[in-house]
């Protein structure tokens, strides 16, 4: 009962520090851009006060890389630390929180989820290797005496309450941050017309996809230049979201609360406006990864796939915004997920409404046969039959 208890006590604790963690940054968020240009008789997306920000920023995530490392990882290269060594870096978590922090607080255009990863994962590992020793010490029963670990139904038992405890926790403090609709207050009936007019949507997206893939690889193919120069590539970096979000000044930040004023705007907003927004958004987002900003990709591509989706409304006929947007936002994650299964349950989650089944689910799929006939273009092996 004791390990429970501890678990069950770890976890709460983890649960709360990290809502209020997130419940600062975006008060610090708010401070940064919002009230202290507004204390000083200015928008804070003023072109110059977008540029000096995120060229400061830029500054300051170069410097932390340089002096306090390159932390934390890119999520693809966590999750494979994590399947090689059953664990996540926890040592490097203070450095990796930080310029995770610095990154966001600047305008960064990516998402929050490397940073919860990180400490979420960080702090989890931990906690088992300390729980596991002192276990050893006090009930040395509760492991397996052959190798010292936990038994797996043990193991699992411990994740599972901890994980639903801590999420519980977690999820009274920053709900309001994460529950609803990404699509905003928006109505949509379903027709079965839809199933049809989202799968050239679906297709752009998917390319708008590979474009990301395109620059982050980039950047990844000139690594020499982006860990020899922690500071010059990540100012870099910051001039070129400060220069386009100056002209877009809707693309800064993860996109999460920003999607919601796209649906809004679908019938005043241009479709070359869209189109550009949406391609402002995919190449922000993959140049700060490719140097060295820390953040996650999912949120930003959702809203690169969204605008994306949006500007095609005018182009095809009777095709409903909601629709469109929701099968970009979808169709878009494939670049990531790699699996119409997890797309389409990541669009659902997040768009919360059910008549946009049917949409997301053909957006997924049409998204994954885009992407793996491009694979095979890209690799010269085109079957015969093609």
């Amino acid at each position: 009962m004791i390990v429970v208890a501890i678990t069950i006590g770890f976890s709460v604790l983890l649960g709360v520090g990290t809502g209020i963690g997130i419940l600062v940054l975006y008060e610090g968020i708010d401070t940064i851009w919002e009230y202290i240009p507004r204390q000083l008789g200015f928008s804070g997306k003023h072109p110059a006060y977008i540029l000096a920000l995120t060229t400061s920023g830029g500054l300051v995530v170069g410097l932390c890389r340089r002096y306090l490392g390159d932390y934390p990882k890119l999520f693809k290269e966590s999750l494979h630390e994590f399947k090689e060594t059953g664990q996540f870096d926890y040592k490097h978590l203070p450095q990796g929180l930080l310029i995770a922090s610095a990154s966001l607080l600047m305008g960064a255009s990516l998402g929050l989820e490397v940073a919860l990863m990180a400490l979420a994962g960080g702090m989890v590992t931990w906690f088992s290797l300390w729980l596991r020793e002192y276990v050893g010490r006090c009930c040395p029963e509760l492991l397996d005496r052959s190798e010292k670990h936990w038994p797996p139904s043990l193991a699992q038992i411990l994740l599972v309450l901890g994980g639903v405890v801590g999420g519980i926790a977690f999820m009274l403090l920053a709900r309001h941050v994460f529950i609803g609709s990404y699509l905003g207050e928006t109505d949509y009936s379903w027709h079965w017309q839809d199933l049809v007019l989202v799968v050239p949507v679906s297709a752009l997206a998917a390319v708008g996809g590979q474009l990301f893939t395109a620059i982050r690889d980039f950047f990844q193919t000139h690594t020499m230049f982006t860990q020899k120069r922690p500071v010059l590539s990540s100012l870099l970096g910051g001039v070129v979201l400060g220069l386009l979000a100056a002209l877009f000044p809707i693309i800064r930040f993860s996109g999460q609360h920003e999607m919601a004023h796209l649906f809004q705007t679908a019938y005043s907003t241009g479709t070359m406006t869209f189109l550009l927004i949406g391609l402002a958004k995919i190449a922000t987002s993959s140049v700060l990864l490719g140097t060295g900003w820390k953040g996650g990709p999912f949120l930003p591509l959702m809203f690169g796939g969204a605008a994306i989706g949006l500007a095609t409304m005018n182009v095809i006929p009777g095709l409903s915004p909601v629709a469109a947007g929701a099968a970009g936002m979808t169709a878009i994650t494939i670049v990531l997920l790699e699996n119409p299964i997890l797309a389409a349950g990541l669009g659902l989650a997040l768009a919360q409404m059910f008549d946009l089944t049917g949409v997301i689910v053909v957006a997924a799929l049409v998204s994954f046969a885009v992407m793996h006939l491009i694979n095979i273009i890209k690799t010269r092996r085109i079957p015969a039959y093609l």
